[in-house]
Parts: C-alpha cells; sequence; structure tokens
C-alpha cells in the first residue's frame, strides 16, 4: 500500500514538475467597464509557447525566460490573425495593454473604447487560438457587458469546428 503512495506521489510530483495538463483550454474575457472594452486571455504557457514558435518560425522560450519584446510582437501578430470581435458589423481594433507570464499561465490584455454599450446589437466573435497547432483546442470566452446578470459563455471548438460566434442583443 505504501509503495503504490508512493508511485502516486512520484508521478503526481512529476506531472506538476513539467506543468502538463490534461485539457488544451484557453479562457478569455470581455468585459465593458467606464467606456471600454477589456480583453484578457488566459492561456497554458506550453500551448502559447509550442503555437508561437510555429506562427513566427522562431524559438520561443517563454517558460524559462518569461515575456520578452519579441514574444509580446509575435503574441500581438498571433492574436490578431486568430481572433476577432464586430459589434454591428464593425471590426473593433485593440489596444494591446501587455502581456505576462506567472506559474504556468500567460496572461494577454487588450481594450477599446466604446462609448456607448447600449448601440451594441451584434456582436460576432472569431476564435481560432491555438486551433493552428492543437487539434484537440477549445476556447472559452466570457463575456459581459451589462453587469452580471447579462454574462454570456461562448465556447469554441477546434474538434467540432466551431470558430465563430454571434450574439444578438434585444433592449
Amino acid at each position: 500500500m505504501k509503495l503504490k503512495f508512493i508511485i502516486l506521489l512520484i508521478t503526481f510530483s512529476y506531472y506538476n514538475t513539467f506543468a502538463i495538463h490534461p485539457i488544451n483550454l484557453s479562457v478569455g474575457e470581455l468585459v465593458y467597464k467606464d467606456k471600454k472594452i477589456y480583453l484578457k486571455f488566459k492561456f497554458f504557457t506550453d500551448d502559447l509557447q509550442a503555437t508561437l514558435s510555429q506562427y513566427c518560425k522562431c524559438n520561443m522560450d517563454i517558460i524559462n525566460k518569461g515575456i520578452n519584446t519579441t514574444n509580446e510582437k509575435c503574441i500581438e501578430q498571433y492574436i490578431a490573425s486568430k481572433f476577432e470581435v464586430s459589434i454591428n458589423g464593425t471590426i473593433l481594433k485593440w489596444t494591446y495593454k501587455k502581456s505576462y507570464a506567472k506559474e504556468s499561465v500567460v496572461y494577454v490584455e487588450y481594450e477599446v473604447k466604446l462609448e456607448n454599450i447600449n448601440s451594441v446589437k451584434l456582436l460576432k466573435i472569431k476564435n481560432t487560438l491555438l486551433f493552428d497547432v492543437i487539434a484537440e483546442q477549445k476556447n472559452i470566452l466570457n463575456i459581459n457587458f451589462f453587469g452580471e446578470d447579462s454574462l454570456k459563455i461562448l465556447k469554441f471548438d477546434n474538434q467540432k469546428e466551431e470558430y465563430s460566434k454571434e450574439i444578438i442583443y434585444f433592449y
């Protein structure tokens, strides 16, 4: 019994040491506040690193060295090519704020000005982040424009070819 426990403990320690994760998932959040829409992504560092290395055709080492200016430029270009939001047919032009790595997660933040959230009738989102490298990738996007009671959760699944979603707002 003790041997099984020790083997399980060693296996679990090995599993955590190398940040291997059993699910390929990114989480994003769109929040409206103070006449701006804030966008924040969370990626597993190893997934983003593998994808960026292929996309930018260079060796990235975010896991050991963190985020640098070269990584940031690649992250900006990659996200701009794989993630798009349009409101009432107009594509939003995001302002990149920052990227940072914390433990086994990379956070990327953007914002865009939007004077009147009540003008939003149709929200369309394309999200193929990490789909080009990870076949099992799933992306979740939480949208909170009108307070906690109006939270919308969108799921994008590479295996199901779910790449874009629409939300129609009625007032």
